[in-house]
């Protein structure tokens, strides 16, 4: 909605103005979410005639989504985020704690704020766990670099079972924090 109406578009928006891939997987999650958001005060409702309950931002809104705008294009945090959503991933498949890049780029666990990562992004993300003992990284004869398999290792699986983030949980175990860990 920030950016709708930062392009002109207007102000008012209801869920039929949502991309079709919203509408379709959760119609009725994207309907609770924006009850929540006007319960947080962060939407503003409207009823107008033959279309029904339409949406704004309040000012609390605007702020939220100027906040979420700049996670989005922080380099630090989608770092961070990677390297959660490796070991998340990794730790919820089937057989054992082992993910391919290439699959984990087609998760949900890859998108921050509704943009995806880049293979670099992961790739260092990957190297991260790899450095601490986290993981391990398998590449193979594969020439490509997404046919890559991270596995945790024992650590790796404790700090997935662990509610903390990598970042919290390297710092609750002794590890000092560096510039490349920030």
């Amino acid at each position: 909605m920030y950016e709708r109406s930062a392009r002109g578009q207007g102000d008012l928006a209801g869920p039929e103005d949502f991309p079709e891939e919203w509408r379709r997987r959760a119609r009725f999650r994207l309907r609770a979410d924006l009850n929540d958001l006007v319960r947080k005060g962060q939407l503003e409702r409207h009823f107008v005639f033959r279309r029904g309950n339409l949406y704004r931002l309040s000012r609390a809104g605007e702020l939220e989504a100027q906040r979420l705008l700049h996670l989005r294009r922080d380099p630090e945090g989608r770092q961070q985020h990677a390297r959660d959503g490796l070991v998340s991933a990794a730790s919820r498949a089937a057989y054992s704690p082992t993910i391919g890049l290439e699959a984990f780029l087609g998760m949900p666990q890859s998108q921050v704020y509704g943009e995806s990562l880049t293979l670099d992004e992961v790739r260092v993300a990957a190297a991260f766990l790899v450095e601490r003992g986290l993981a391990t990284l398998h590449e193979g004869d594969a020439p490509h670099s997404l046919k890559a398999l991270l596995t945790l290792t024992g650590v790796g699986i404790q700090c997935a079972e662990s509610s903390l983030s990598v970042k919290d949980f390297l710092m609750q175990n002794g590890h000092l924090p560096t510039l490349w860990d920030s």
